[in-house]
This record gives structure tokens, C-alpha cells and sequence, in this order.
């Protein structure tokens, strides 16, 4: 017969439990720090064309320096927090690239970041910023021309993201636009003129936007993987890309 323990054994067994995560994750990110620089060297000595991936999270791009604020979903992403000056030279980098990472910092947190991207661009370099687009969310509460794809990706959301208020009331788009503003850590979420300002006010000039994985720069071509985690329908109608060359 299975023996259960007394809910007074669980409680302290699963706060031992959480400590004990929580230090393995500060021992595992003192270690990923400590060995930062030399691989940042050892990938700028290997590669004639720098590309450097910011959030990369579990997504490791082969050619890529791959960084993230917490590198344990690969063994290849290194440590880098895009809100501190980044541990690169000037102009010492080709590609910038990130994607669904921007709306999770602060507003000036962002401008800091792309403030480093522009510093340590080469001239003529390019990012590629892949964000969800406040107006394309917005039409979830003003319904007016693709209301058949807005139907959509509700439908979508209310399937994947069950909103916790019971069987028997009515879900709605506000319950959508609600759960995706103030959850998963987003900070501040764009608009095309938004982003444009904030890249045009750190230095860069020629800005355009982009469909999802389509580019004219064959290295920024098939970069979004962000699908991978929510429905390619969904990622279509929530995400805007900017291209910006310093």
C-alpha cells in the first residue's frame, strides 16, 4: 500500500527542495559567468562574420554567439545581460538578432540595449528585432477588417491559455488581450512607431519591417523559431520585425 506523508513532512520537504534549485541555478550561472569571456573569444577568433543572438533561450542558432540572462536551456548559450553594456568591442559585430525578448525588459532597459547593439555594430551592420505588435493585440478589443484572423488567434488563446473563471462564464477577447499583457514577464509591449523611435533615436537610420522569417539579407533569412513554442497562426498575427542598419 502506497503511504502518503503528513501535508506538515511535504510543506518543508518542497521548500528544501526549492532551495535547493535555486542554489544549483546561482552555482550553474556563477560558472556560465566565469567562462564568458573566453568563449566570446574563442567564438570572435573562429568566425570571419559575427552574428550574435540576444535571449536566445533553448534555441541555439548554429554560426551564432548564442546569449541569454539565464543560459540553461543550451550548452552552447553563453551569459549576457541585455540591460548592462555589453562585453563587446566597438564595431566588433555583423548581426544582431532578437526575438520576443525586447518586450520583456523596461522601456529604458530596451533603449540600453539598442544603444549597445548600435556601439558594437559594425557600419553597415543590421539587427533584427522580432516583438508582438501592440496594434495587431489592439484589434482583439476594436474588431474591424481580419476579424476572421482575429477570431482566430482568440479561439486560440482561450484554448491554450484557459482563463481560471469557471465553466459557465463567457470567455472573451478582453480575457486574451488581459493574459497576454500582464503575464510571461512582458515589460513593455511595441508598436511599429514605438520601436522605429527608440532605433532612430539610438543612431540608426534605415529601418523596415519585415514578414516573419522572410528578410532580404540571405543571414537574416528563416531566423523566427518563436512558432516553435505557440501556433504558426498565432505567431503570425502577434508578431512585427524590424530590420535596422547602423
Amino acid at each position: 500500500m502506497k503511504r502518503l506523508l503528513p501535508e506538515g513532512l511535504k510543506r518543508p520537504i518542497r521548500s528544501q527542495l526549492h532551495r535547493l534549485r535555486a542554489w544549483r541555478k546561482r552555482a550553474l550561472l556563477q560558472v556560465k559567468r566565469a567562462n564568458r569571456g573566453a568563449l566570446i573569444r574563442q567564438h570572435f577568433n573562429s568566425h570571419s562574420l559575427i552574428k550574435v543572438s540576444l535571449g536566445a533561450g533553448k534555441h541555439a542558432k548554429p554560426g551564432w554567439l548564442n546569449t541569454d540572462y539565464e543560459p540553461f536551456g543550451h550548452p552552447d548559450v553563453v551569459y549576457l545581460d541585455a540591460a548592462e553594456p555589453f562585453p563587446f568591442s566597438d564595431a566588433s559585430v555583423d548581426y544582431f538578432y532578437t526575438e520576443h525578448m525586447i518586450e520583456h525588459l523596461p522601456l529604458s532597459s530596451a533603449q540600453l540595449m539598442l544603444r549597445e547593439c548600435y556601439r558594437t555594430l559594425k557600419v553597415g551592420g543590421k539587427i533584427r528585432i522580432a516583438t508582438p505588435d501592440m496594434m495587431q493585440l489592439a484589434k482583439l478589443l476594436f474588431p474591424n477588417d481580419g476579424a476572421a484572423e482575429i477570431a482566430g488567434y482568440a479561439e486560440w488563446a482561450l484554448r491554450t491559455f484557459p482563463p481560471d473563471v469557471g465553466a459557465s462564464m463567457e470567455l472573451t477577447n478582453c480575457m486574451v488581450f488581459n493574459n497576454f499583457m500582464r503575464n510571461w514577464g512582458h515589460q513593455f509591449v511595441y508598436d511599429e512607431r514605438t520601436l522605429l523611435a527608440l532605433l532612430k533615436d539610438v543612431g540608426f537610420a534605415a529601418v523596415r519591417r519585415c514578414a516573419v522569417n522572410f528578410s532580404e539579407d540571405p543571414q537574416l533569412v528563416g531566423q523566427e523559431m518563436h512558432q516553435q513554442i505557440v501556433d504558426t497562426i498565432a505567431n503570425n498575427f502577434e508578431t512585427m520585425v524590424l530590420e535596422a542598419t547602423k
